[in-house]
């Protein structure tokens, strides 16, 4: 290999290092402001009541919190999904069914959209 070739080569690999640290230490700051929220530890069904094993605390970045997360998982448990949600996704109040419906049951004895048999 010639010398301009190595010169070339050792500027490469210096290039690539700073890229690396500034990379590393740009991904260090991202990492500041954050919070905990539930997500669901398994996949729910949709209509599936929820219980403590289903939720999971983790780390979210503040300024990407979804409306309407839960920051305590106690509120959580008895709560009826209205949609089919994976593990990892955050559980959000547009998610689960009204308060009042915790049961799974109207009055007449279903959740619209819920293929729910009448109790």
């Amino acid at each position: 290999m010639s010398s301009r070739g190595l010169w070339m080569l050792f500027i490469a690999a210096l290039a690539g290092l700073a890229a690396v640290m500034l990379a590393a230490r740009w991904m260090q700051g991202q990492s500041g402001d954050r919070g905990r929220i539930a997500v669901a530890n398994a996949d729910i069904e949709l209509c599936g009541r929820i219980s403590s094993e289903m939720i999971r605390m983790t780390d979210w970045p503040r300024g990407s919190m979804p409306h309407g997360a839960f920051s305590d998982a106690a509120p959580l448990e008895g709560r009826v999904v209205l949609v089919a949600l994976q593990r990892g996704e955050p559980l959000t109040e547009a998610r689960l069914a009204p308060m009042a419906l915790k049961e799974g049951l109207r009055p007449e004895g279903w959740i619209p959209g819920c293929p729910m048999a009448r109790g």
